[in-house]
């Protein structure tokens, strides 16, 4: 059930049916895996959405895209408020902390609030930005000042259900490795609408190619009022094996990989190779409002209780 599996067993490997014996096996073998490879460690991944302004870029399913008229009035949160949630996760036991912003934040900004919040960071937590497309000097000048790592990845239907352009996009993550950053990259955004084998050669080039630090999956979060909404979601099972899958075929391969990470936070996930949730506030692509508390109301406490609950130390 493991190893470096082509895309056409990792295709069978996904039309394994949800709730079968072998689905259970699948989840368990994943499990198993990450504990033997990864420990038994639980992780919280913890991100704050630095600003909520509409996107020129518009893709299908994000509700900061400017041509569907989601967001009414920005908002930006100021840096005290930052460093006010940064701090809490910190307390938390936050293992990573991710500063997300939309194409429209301006990097030098980004990267001097980076400075402040790792000089607080106990040592061990990563800091990591989830930003726009940069050059490998603006990387580096991140890099400077304190991150250690990016979150990126070739979406599925990448330049077909969003506006970016599939090679700048891997162009991209190389500038990141270039400038002695990490990279975390989930299989994402998935919906019901994609086929098993465009999820398979997404789970191929993130194990061959990018070769990622965090690996895991991201199921697309229907927003009203963008075009993809009426095409629903996939369920907490199909999200669970999808993660399962990933595990099993990118662990093995992977040396470098320290964590399991899928989203949004179902319990099952802990059964199926995940070791980490994540935890975000403030301005999140996922959802039409802003969120001044945890999204979903999904906090630190219930992130620890699902790890443990599944046998991780947190």
């Amino acid at each position: 059930m493991v190893g470096e599996k082509g895309i056409g067993e990792i295709v069978q490997l996904l039309s394994i049916k949800n709730s079968s014996s072998e689905f259970q096996e699948l989840l368990r073998e994943a499990k198993k895996m990450t504990m033997n490879r990864l420990g038994k460690r639980g992780h919280l991944w913890c991100a704050i959405g630095l600003d909520y302004r509409p996107c020129p870029m518009s893709c299908r399913f994000c509700a900061f895209a400017a041509k569907w008229g989601i967001i009414k009035e920005s908002r930006e949160l100021t840096t005290e408020e930052v460093i006010d949630w940064a701090e809490y996760f910190i307390s938390e036991g936050a293992g990573y902390l991710i500063l997300r912003t939309s194409e429209a934040y301006p990097v030098k900004r980004l990267a001097s609030l980076g400075r402040v919040i790792k000089e607080m960071m106990p040592d061990g937590v990563k800091l990591v930005a989830n930003t726009r497309q940069l050059t490998t000097e603006q990387y580096e000048m991140l890099r400077s000042m304190g991150f250690d790592g990016i979150y990126m990845t070739i979406r599925l239907r990448e330049g077909i259900d969003t506006n970016f352009n599939v090679e700048k996009r891997r162009r991209t993550i190389n500038n990141a490795k270039k400038a002695g950053l990490e990279v975390y990259s989930l299989v994402e955004p998935i919906g019901p609408e994609h086929t098993y084998r465009e999820i398979a050669e997404r789970i191929v080039e993130l194990r061959d190619s990018i070769k990622p630090v965090v690996i895991g999956a991201m199921a697309r979060v229907p927003v009203k009022g963008t075009p993809l909404f009426p095409l629903g979601r996939i369920s907490e099972e199909e999200l669970a094996k999808i993660t399962a899958v990933i595990t099993l075929t990118t662990l093995p391969v992977l040396d470098n990989v320290k964590l399991v990470c899928s989203h949004p936070p179902y319990e099952l996930l802990a059964e199926a190779g995940a070791n980490a949730y994540v935890v975000e506030v403030g301005a999140i692509p996922r959802d039409e409002y802003f969120s001044s508390k945890e999204w979903l109301r999904f906090t630190t406490e219930d992130a620890k209780r699902l790890l443990t609950k599944a046998g991780y130390v947190v």
